[in-house]
């Protein structure tokens, strides 16, 4: 009977570590979710000198842009769609959109960790000939809209600036720089 019990306990013993192997790679993987250096080349989190040329790729490449600003909801300001301000631009589809999600997830104007933005029931993100738009309008609050155009194209929307957005500022204080990872 002492070897019965024994033996129950080894069992025992065994599957609390096994529950905690599991916990432990299930955290690590919940934190990996949110670290944008386990996701992104540092190319799409730090876009060098080239791409944030609006002329880095020669107008053969693809634009990331990104505008904050109300609605008119008769409740504030409204003058005008906002602002399309160059973000960066990359030489294929894949890097523009991969810059965009971060942008918009990791960059957003209130500073929110990604977790936070995706758990906004308006976040729409759409696809149009393999380019991504991201957009985002919580109650009472602005629009934040990151979207990936043509470098060709770029110029000719509406409201399309050269100016490079400011949304690459540091949050500190989004939930995800608990992790460790705010950048």
């Amino acid at each position: 009977e002492a070897k019965k019990k024994a033996a129950l306990d080894k069992q025992r013993r065994e599957e609390e570590a096994e529950m905690r192997r599991l916990q432990e790679e299930e955290e690590k993987e919940r934190h990996k979710q949110w670290d944008p250096k386990a996701q992104f080349k540092p190319k799409i989190i730090y876009p060098p000198g080239k791409n944030t040329d609006p002329d880095g790729n020669k107008k053969r490449g693809f634009t990331v842009w990104c505008s904050d600003g109300f609605d008119y909801d008769g409740f504030h300001s409204y003058e005008g769609a906002p602002d399309k301000e160059f973000d960066s631009t990359y030489g294929t589809k894949d890097e523009a959109n991969e810059r965009a999600r971060y942008l918009f997830l990791w960059k957003n104007p209130w500073g929110h960790g990604p977790e936070m933005i995706m758990e906004e029931e308006e976040v729409d993100k759409s696809m149009k000939d393999g380019l991504v738009t991201y957009c985002v309008s919580p109650p009472d609050s602005s629009t934040w809209t990151v979207a990936v155009v043509p470098d060709a194209a770029y110029a000719y929307m509406e409201n399309a600036t050269l100016r490079r957005h400011g949304q690459d500022i540091d949050h500190h204080y989004t939930a995800a720089s608990v992790y460790g990872y705010g950048l």
